[in-house]
């Protein structure tokens, strides 16, 4: 069997595609937790992860929403950072595509925080991914070289595990960076107005947990680093005393359909609990993600429902890197509430109404805007390459 090639090295990066399901609507079902433990085997019998409702709590317990105080005033600046991108384009030929790059734009905004945002304001960066058929035209580059068959088949993932692990990772270690210098940072006890929390826009470990808790096991991280500096960086926050949390709009995730009965995707689950209850800018209890098979990797996922005709959201964080200036991240999960209360915007993405925190909707309406204007220079670019090699290609759309 031929072994695979890792990636050898890479420029940047890119890519956001959200996958998404036509899902059918059970209705006015009635949700019921089922049991307090789902434990995901893979094809081997070997354990993958265990989706659980906190111990704590009884199973009768599962579906009971806590409504947030909204008459408290949140002091955090909250600070987010969001990634978006436009279509790749790429060099073709007939159905083979060699090259393939793609803009994409991260920035930080927070409402209150001008004066921290003066040191950074927006990266704008691409990804070059280059066919192994090509690399004697890029041997002088820092190109990231692929083997052909693999760069056809594994595009969207190995750019999306590149962007989330590689630029979230630099762009929180800077953020932790400046933060320290002003003294910022978050405590439960003495609220205070340099409170700050840093919202990531999607999955706390961008999706990647497993492969990081297998590297984590082994103790093995080539070809991995991008996962291990994700990680290390939201450890680094914790040390200083600012927590990381992840917003996630993925409305067909299905990890409370693990634990109730019947099944359905999360967002359907968590609307007809709330309307059973009767109530708005609440979250269950956490429902603990555990990555095997090293155990120490947990992820909570606090699901809140804001309001009606709002799609809920899931938040996520990290419960063995809580800074030792929280007190219970059930504190930045009712502080985040709060400040998506306060933003009265309402977000229209993938035919679904999302309430944000001001700092996410900011950098995720104003990167898509700054990507836009990107789009000329990258096909500019693959034309200027394009005149230098020797065989006919055209510049195409890269999932063209």
């Amino acid at each position: 069997m031929r072994k695979k090639r890792k990636i050898d090295s890479y420029l940047f990066d890119d890519l956001d595609i959200l996958s998404k399901f036509n899902v059918v609507s059970p209705g006015n079902v009635a949700f019921k937790p089922i049991m307090k433990t789902f434990t995901q085997l893979d094809d081997k019998g070997k354990k993958l992860y265990t989706v659980s409702a906190d111990p704590i709590i009884k199973l009768s317990d599962i579906d009971k929403f806590n409504q947030v105080d909204l008459s408290f005033i949140p002091t955090p600046i909250s600070i987010g950072i969001d990634a978006s991108t436009i279509p790749s384009y790429c060099l073709a030929r007939g159905n083979t595509r060699y090259l393939l790059v793609k803009p994409f734009v991260i920035c930080a905004s927070g409402e209150d925080a001008q004066f921290l945002l003066e040191e950074f304001y927006q990266k704008i960066k691409y990804l070059i991914l280059i066919s192994n058929k090509l690399k004697p035209l890029y041997n002088k580059c820092k190109e990231a070289l692929y083997p052909h068959h693999e760069l056809q088949r594994n595009l969207v993932n190995v750019l999306k595990h590149i962007k989330e692990g590689k630029i979230f990772a630099d762009f929180i270690e800077k953020l932790v960076e400046i933060a320290i210098d002003y003294g910022y940072k978050y405590s439960s006890k003495s609220p205070k107005s340099h409170n700050l929390i840093i919202f990531k826009d999607g999955s706390i470990l961008s999706n990647s947990e497993m492969k990081l808790a297998q590297a984590l096991y082994k103790g093995k991280f080539k070809g991995l680093e991008p996962f291990q500096k994700l990680y290390n960086s939201i450890k680094k926050a914790s040390d200083n005393g600012i927590p990381i949390v992840g917003v996630v709009k993925d409305s067909q995730a299905l990890l409370l359909s693990k634990l109730f009965t019947p099944h359905g995707a999360d967002y359907q689950i968590v609307r007809s609990l709330a309307a059973k209850q009767n109530v708005m800018y609440s979250y269950l209890n956490p429902i603990k993600k555990i990555i095997e098979p090293h155990k120490n990797l947990e992820i909570d996922n606090y699901f809140a429902f804001i309001e009606k005709g709002i799609s809920p959201l899931r938040l996520e964080v990290l419960p063995k890197l809580k800074p030792k200036s929280v007190g219970n991240f059930e504190d930045v999960v009712q502080d985040a509430i709060r400040l998506i209360y306060q933003n009265n915007t309402v977000h229209e993405f993938n035919k679904n109404r999302y309430k944000l925190p001001y700092s996410i909707l900011h950098a995720d309406l104003y990167s898509r805007e700054i990507v836009k204007e990107k789009k000329q220079l990258i096909l500019e670019i693959l034309n200027t390459i394009k005149r230098r090699l020797s065989i006919p290609m055209q510049v195409k759309r890269g999932f063209e």
